[in-house]
């Protein structure tokens, strides 16, 4: 498949100029891939080889396209996470204009902070709409929702086997307990001694 090959490729070419950042390539795409995206270009080759082989192992390989797409909205989300943080702890201000606001998200981004220009454009436009703490959640459940779609995780049955787990651990250990119990020697109850009728004394009185 041509889609497998060019995303395997990719990851590798990738993952020389980001992590080696050795040779003309890699001192001058690195730094200027984190001012895009910030931090998370270290995860993008790896996350391009999984999809490779995700879409390898797929019979239908027909939402091969929307999948990488998705993969990329994902990447996009945590960029905007991760601008959110850096907002929040007021290393950017939102309140400056966007051309302050970008320029110092890419210098945080070519040294790998924050989200770079791409998360931080996104996530400035999102809090004005609905607030940090609301882009951050919003950011985090399509993020989720992406990610099972495009592995193909079906909840219901994660939240059922784990559920099935629990009640399996719990049955044997109460089956353990049952036997244990089975093996414990009984004591015999003790011996109650027969009362010894005290004799009066001479000296009480009768």
């Amino acid at each position: 498949n041509m889609t497998v090959l060019v995303l395997i490729i990719l990851a590798i070419i990738l993952g020389i100029i980001i992590y080696t950042k050795q040779g003309y390539l890699g001192e001058t795409l690195s730094p200027a891939l984190g001012g895009l995206v910030g931090y998370i270009k270290y995860f993008i080759p790896i996350g391009l080889f999984a999809m490779a082989i995700k879409i390898a192992t797929e019979e239908n390989k027909r939402y091969s396209s929307s999948k990488i797409v998705m993969f990329l909205i994902v990447l996009i989300l945590v960029d905007c996470i991760l601008a959110c943080y850096q907002v929040s702890k007021g290393v950017i201000d939102n309140t400056e204009e966007m051309d302050m606001i970008l320029s110092k998200a890419y210098d945080l981004g070519s040294k790998n902070v924050g989200g770079g220009v791409l998360g931080t454009t996104i996530a400035i436009i999102l809090i004005k709409l609905i607030g940090t703490v609301g882009t951050i959640i919003a950011s985090f459940v399509v993020s989720l929702i992406l990610g099972i779609i495009i592995f193909g995780w079906e909840p219901t049955e994660i939240i059922s086997s784990s559920v099935d787990r629990y009640e399996e651990r719990r049955a044997r250990k109460t089956q353990a307990r049952r036997e244990m119990a089975k093996q414990e020697p009984i004591e015999p109850p003790a011996r109650v001694g027969k009362r010894v009728k005290k004799k009066p004394s001479v000296f009480q009185n009768p």
